[in-house]
């Protein structure tokens, strides 16, 4: 039987049996490249195990079968949590310290979007190496791409970033184009979209 942990249904875990109502267990893991520590805890903050086990599918799984039932997990988003993600079939939801601030001593949420930066794991580098080498050399060449460039200079940023971002902005109109099928408009070319 699945059971949706939570009113959004973004993660879904196996259980045989329903647990007490108000009965829940909590799993914190901290992922690194070869292994993976845990806790596991009830509602009352009890510690019901702790450890270490591979970081390996296999591994996990086998552990994941010991579990008391039901559970929820809580991990931070490293560079080596995606395998877990794709192998378990959980949906991400992502939680950043930067979502609420302080006033007057209650939590309120900020209007910011919350960035995520960088890519996948499993990225394409054929791709990136492409859009990179795009960027390297619009950024060298006269046109709407340099003077976007020159424009994120001129604003304090980093060559190296200021490149990456040129990069990035190149592959967002290159996808643009290919799905709707547009022509490229310099014009529309934002700086404040970077």
């Amino acid at each position: 039987m699945y059971k949706k942990l939570n009113s959004t249904g973004t993660l879904i875990q196996r259980t045989t049996t329903e647990a007490p109502h108000g009965h829940m267990y909590y799993i914190g893991l901290d992922v690194h490249k070869k292994t993976i520590s845990y806790c596991v805890k009830d509602v009352s903050g009890r510690v019901h195990q702790e450890g270490k086990l591979g970081a390996t599918p296999c591994e996990l799984d086998i552990w994941m079968r010991t579990l008391p039932q039901p559970w929820t997990v809580a991990m931070e988003a490293t560079i080596f949590t995606g395998w877990i993600y794709d192998h378990l079939g959980f949906a991400v939801e992502t939680h950043d310290s930067g979502e609420y601030r302080y006033i007057r001593g209650e939590a309120v949420r900020n209007r910011e979007r919350i960035r995520v930066r960088g890519l996948k794991g499993n990225y394409n580098r054929d791709l990136k190496n492409l859009f990179k080498s795009t960027a390297i050399s619009a950024s060298t060449r006269p046109g709407p791409l340099r003077d976007f460039y020159l424009g994120l200079l001129a604003k304090g940023m980093r060559p190296t970033m200021a490149g990456l971002a040129l990069a990035s902005k190149i592959a967002a109109i290159t996808l643009t184009i290919w799905k709707k099928g547009v022509d490229f408009d310099a014009n529309q070319l934002d700086q404040q979209a970077a």
